[in-house]
């Protein structure tokens, strides 16, 4: 079957109803999406181009499911870096107003296009990803769509004429301009995605490592030694080393951020210290001090 007046009179109830959904370009590249995804089911079911999209695919996601939500996934989720991957072109951004992630200035979502290579555009200046090779997937119900939305803003790198689907987006806190120096301040606002998140857009942690010393009890021979000791800048256990009167006598890893050693002591009175392994820059970090006679 073909799609014919039906999509058209669906196309333009989606965009008199949804008048706050980016801007009519948006919503007919989502309507196009609809019919690119869910086709012949878009066409004869009722509802939105957005329900059409809730096909997730051909996974079998819940509608509520990141899969389903009709906006492209952040590249950080699919490729491990919160840039534009190879093969790939800045080609649009928008922004959202009053973003928490960006202490209330404005957080700005820029669109990573497939390069269309010896594919052709016509007038529409987006290529198919079937000429491209782009997949129009997800990766999984937890990750938004890829590959799949053929549109671009055209903001930045206007000298490219021709580009494929959007595979992944950016998202910053830094104006796009002050990144990619083809982008122009032409502004494009979709408050929706105010709340678009990822762990991987945080930045890392980074400091000295904590914990403490938790018990010192005495056992035969010497004490038994327990805390906890972590360092954000590092995932892998880090080591601690139990001093007694200011001199090291055993090191031993921690095990899931926690620490129990028995070390062997005199009989009298002495200080027993722990310090905690730096995996960043400085030394060693003292985790605390405890003074037991036996």
């Amino acid at each position: 079957m073909t799609i014919t007046s039906t999509l058209a009179d669906r196309t333009a109830r989606l965009l008199g109803r949804r008048s706050d959904r980016r801007s009519f370009l948006v919503k007919a590249a989502v309507a196009g999406s609809a019919a690119v995804v869910a086709g012949r089911e878009y066409v004869l079911k009722p509802g939105s181009a957005y329900a059409g999209v809730c096909s997730c695919r051909g996974r079998s996601c819940d509608c509520g499911a990141l899969c389903c939500d009709g906006y492209t996934e952040f590249c950080c989720a699919i490729y491990g870096s919160n840039s534009c991957p190879p093969g790939t072109l800045l080609a649009g951004w928008w922004k959202v107003d009053n973003s928490s992630f960006c202490n209330g200035a404005a957080r700005y979502y820029m669109d990573c296009n497939d390069k269309c290579g010896g594919c052709g555009c016509g007038g529409s200046g987006v290529c198919s990803g079937s000429c491209t090779g782009a997949v129009c997937q997800c990766r999984s119900c937890g990750n938004r769509k890829d590959g799949c939305t053929q549109f671009r803003y055209g903001n930045c790198n206007n000298q490219v004429a021709c580009v494929g689907p959007i595979m992944c987006r950016v998202v910053t806190c830094t104006k796009p301009w002050e990144i990619e120096p083809t982008c122009t301040t032409a502004t494009r606002v979709d408050n929706n995605t105010r709340n678009h998140h990822r762990p991987c857009l945080e930045p890392p942690k980074s400091g000295p490592p904590t914990g403490s010393v938790s018990s010192v009890v005495a056992v035969t021979g010497g004490y038994r030694v327990r805390g906890t000791a972590t360092d954000p800048d590092t995932s892998v256990p880090i080591k601690v080393q139990v001093f007694v009167d200011r001199k090291p006598v055993q090191s031993v890893p921690t095990s899931g951020g926690s620490f129990d050693v028995t070390v062997a002591v005199p009989p009298g009175s002495h200080e027993i210290c722990v310090y905690a392994q730096n995996a960043g820059p400085g030394g060693p970090v003292l985790l605390g001090c405890v003074t037991r006679s036996r």
